[in-house]
């Protein structure tokens, strides 16, 4: 089975990191619009980090894969464009 990657953008304007030594995970993402492809598997264990699904759920990091997404329960099924996590604008950041 192939390891599938999921797009994790930073949407802050500034650096954010992540580290879970659980997970044996350290990324940071240097700016806004940096994105990192990570293992759909460790995807999944970090949503159960505290501070990472923060992040996610305010817009700080956007997932791409609306059908991740879904599978994970953080859009509804029917969602084809974001509704419970969209990415911030410069105008919901002034």
């Amino acid at each position: 089975m192939e390891n599938k990657k999921i797009k994790i953008t930073n949407m802050a304007n500034n650096s954010v990191s992540v580290n879970i030594p659980s997970l044996l995970f350290s990324r940071r993402w240097p700016n806004k619009g940096a994105s990192i492809p990570i293992d759909r598997e460790v995807v999944e264990q970090m949503l159960y980090d505290y501070g990472t699904r923060y992040m996610i759920d305010n817009g700080i990091l956007f997932i791409e894969d609306m059908e991740f997404k879904k599978e994970m329960g953080l859009e509804p099924e029917d969602a084809t464009e974001p509704t419970n996590i969209k990415p911030l604008t410069e105008k919901d950041m002034a």
